[in-house]
């Protein structure tokens, strides 16, 4: 008896305790992403008409009016030591390759943006370059190291503060280059960090990758795509509403982490559009590109609303009473998905609760 109660006095104590079983996971963080865009867009006003010419006469296709009225980094010749539009690693065993271009430590894969002018009153198309790290240099990134990036410059990428490039520093999400601006669809628009590189000078920066604990939301469907992130979401919904419009695709409607030539993304099922016709009306409506709304209460909030619950949609091939549009009340349940029936229970309506389908956000924003 003696023995059995001192187990016992044993074991309470082991509870009274509170002893916490743990287990650790270490994961290594993304190497980050840079994207390198012109500092300026394409000002040569002869190079421009002739381009909008060849178009309007049905001449180029629309992606290669992109190609013709974008500039583009050329690969420079890589003899001497002094050679320009390179990357090089100086940690450890040097390690070097040509921008744009594919070697050792990864490749720059090129992608057109619609970038909004510092005022808000002009859209052009860009080409930028977006670096992805190899696996070697990954490896390489367990420790500290050293990259080097060294661009030449010309007056046509300078734009005149005299800014030759912009180097964006992000993750696998999708950067925002100029492409979502405040002035359009509100102050809370996601930035990425980008350092102004100017015409014959040095900028150093020092980069720290984390991985920080994402949250699993319920309602949060995200995309399969790596990089999908708010930023994408939100240009998604922007192309959409132009879309909407002018019933075509612009060569900048991508998927995240899609570049060319390859233009898969979101709005496959439309064809590009051709000029004169189609690109004239989407130059006509807000800022050229941005055709939200007129109905009232229409904002950033409701944008991001309905992008979601379109991916949830994707999955339960019904709509829920909850997504209307801006402004709907009951008995009125129009909204975005009116084509779709509303969902019945308890088979779809437990699929969208239970969440077996459905692969939620794994971030706090969408």
């Amino acid at each position: 008896m003696g023995v059995l109660c001192q187990q016992l006095h044993s074991q309470y104590q082991e509870y009274r305790s509170q002893p916490v079983s743990s287990t650790v996971f270490r994961r290594q963080a993304p190497f980050p992403r840079l994207t390198l865009c012109p500092g300026s867009p394409l000002r040569d006003t002869v190079i421009l008409q002739e381009a909008e010419t060849l178009l309007v006469n049905g001449n180029v296709t629309l992606d290669q009016f992109y190609n013709i009225s974008t500039l583009q980094m050329l690969e420079s010749g890589s003899s001497g030591p002094n050679w320009h539009n390179r990357i090089r690693m100086e940690s450890g065993v040097p390690a070097e390759g040509t921008v744009p271009g594919t070697s050792r430590l990864g490749t720059w894969g090129a992608r057109y943006y619609l970038t909004v002018s510092l005022f808000g009153r002009k859209v052009h198309p860009m080409r930028c370059l977006t670096f992805e790290a190899s696996e070697y240099l990954r490896a390489r990134g367990e420790n500290s190291l050293e990259l080097e990036l060294v661009l030449a410059t010309t007056p046509v990428f300078t734009e005149s503060k005299g800014t030759a490039y912009r180097l964006f520093v992000h993750g696998n999400e999708e950067p925002n280059v100029g492409d979502l601006v405040a002035q359009e669809i509100g102050p809370h628009v996601p930035k990425t960090l980008v350092q102004e590189l100017g015409a014959g000078q040095t900028a150093a920066m020092r980069v720290t990758a984390r991985l920080f604990s994402l949250i699993n939301l319920r309602r949060r469907p995200c995309g399969e795509e790596p990089g999908y992130s708010e930023t994408q979401c939100l240009k998604e919904c922007l192309w959409r509403r132009l879309a909407a419009n002018i019933s075509c695709r612009l060569p900048h409607m991508v998927g995240a982490g899609v570049y060319l030539p390859d233009m898969s993304g979101p709005l496959n099922h439309l064809p590009l559009c051709a000029r004169p016709v189609q690109m004239e009306t989407a130059s006509l409506i807000n800022l050229r590109r941005r055709p939200c709304r007129t109905d009232p209460g229409y904002s950033e909030t409701q944008c991001l609303k309905e992008c979601l619950w379109r991916r949830l949609a994707a999955n339960i091939s019904c709509r829920l009473p909850h997504m209307v549009g801006a402004g709907v009340y009951l008995p009125d349940m129009s909204g975005p998905l009116d084509h779709l029936p509303l969902c019945a229970r308890p088979v779809q309506m437990e699929t969208a609760r239970s969440g077996s389908p459905i692969r939620f956000c794994k971030r706090q924003a969408c």
